[in-house]
C-alpha cells in the first residue's frame, strides 16, 4: 500500500491505519516496557488539533 503510486481507496486507508493498534497489541506483550511508550506508539498519528488516527 506504501508504494502505490496512486491515491488509496477507502478499504487500503482504512487498512494502513490499523496499524497504528497492530503496534500497539505487539508493544503490550513486552515485558517491562514503559506503558507510556505504548500509548506513545500508538498515537503517532495524533495531531494536536485532534484530527489523525486512531483517535481523531
Amino acid at each position: 500500500i506504501l508504494g502505490k503510486p496512486d491515491a488509496l481507496t477507502g478499504e487500503e486507508r482504512r487498512i494502513m491505519e490499523q496499524h497504528t493498534e497492530h503496534g500497539r497489541r505487539l508493544l503490550m506483550s513486552v515485558k517491562g516496557l514503559d506503558p507510556a511508550a505504548v500509548d506513545v506508539a500508538h498515537a503517532h498519528h495524533e495531531r494536536m488539533n485532534g484530527t489523525g488516527y486512531p483517535r481523531g
